[in-house]
């Protein structure tokens, strides 16, 4: 067992995993959101570093907010061989309930350096 507490089967000294038993695997990318209430309004924040506000749509419908876009690979970074990838790609959806009664036509939207933040201003 490697320090990194990677399991390597061919007996190399390499700290890095089987790229076979990781490659196949389908990553499903989540953005992080915290969701709080004041007593004027519901707010959510998500982390969303790399995807472009055009990139985001934002709803809100029968007591339910929306959230969802898509995290596209850099165009530079297509057709090389890959040492590690970590990020994740690709389309994305949240979608929480909100209990309180919202003011829908008052909810507004901002975007600052990848950090989204909703504010649902209640009844």
């Amino acid at each position: 067992m490697s320090p990194h507490g990677f399991g390597v089967n061919d007996g190399s000294q390499s700290g890095f995993p089987e790229m076979v038993k990781y490659t196949n695997q389908i990553i499903k990318w989540l953005p992080p959101v915290d969701i709080y209430e004041t007593d004027a309004e519901v707010v959510a924040v998500v982390e969303i570093p790399g995807v472009k506000p055009e990139d985001i749509k934002v709803s809100f419908k029968d007591g339910t907010l929306t959230i969802e876009g898509v995290k596209n690979k850099l165009s530079e970074m297509k057709g090389l061989s890959y040492f590690c990838v970590e990020r994740s790609y690709g389309a994305f959806v949240r979608k929480f309930r909100i209990v309180s009664p919202i003011q829908k036509d008052r909810i507004q939207a901002g975007f600052d350096q990848g950090v989204l933040t909703v504010i649902l201003p209640k009844k």
